[in-house]
């Protein structure tokens, strides 16, 4: 015990150093009572808030992931109705445009039909006209000659 009042005499440590601890001591009391509880308190209420706000940010998120999902299905469920209405309406479109191709082809065949019987037929008169007057111009030429 010599020794080690020796050291602290060294150090120049006196008697104060008891009172320098009880005051520490008291100091450190009454700071823990009104201070550290406090403090103590509001980090906890601080993180407690702090984890419950994440909580709540992570279920917002994967509320909005759900949300997201589900607007991609119905979009993609709108696209394949918008698709499937739009092929209809080119299908119908196109029947009903072959339709009337097929009309205007049946009513251009039975016109160039008509067309070709006419031309036939004046074919066939101009034919026997000529061949009358085929007759008449060699019988005229046999009268000359003979």
């Amino acid at each position: 015990m010599d020794q080690i009042i020796a050291i602290f005499n060294k150090l120049g440590v006196d008697q104060a150093v008891f009172y320098q601890l009880i005051v520490f001591a008291f100091i450190y009391l009454i700071l823990r009572n009104l201070f550290f509880s406090k403090l103590k308190f509001v980090v906890l209420t601080r993180e407690t808030k702090t984890t419950k706000l994440d909580d709540e940010a992570n279920k917002k998120l994967q509320e909005a992931n759900q949300l997201q999902e589900q607007y991609k299905k119905e979009l993609n469920s709108v696209h394949a109705e918008i698709f499937s209405k739009s092929k209809d309406q080119k299908e119908s479109l196109l029947s009903t445009q072959k339709g009337l191709l097929k009309q205007e082809e049946q009513k251009a065949n039975s016109m160039l039909e008509s067309e070709v019987a006419t031309f036939a037929r004046e074919l066939d008169q101009k034919k026997s006209q000529i061949l009358q007057t085929s007759d008449q111009l060699s019988k005229e030429l046999l009268e000359r000659l003979v």
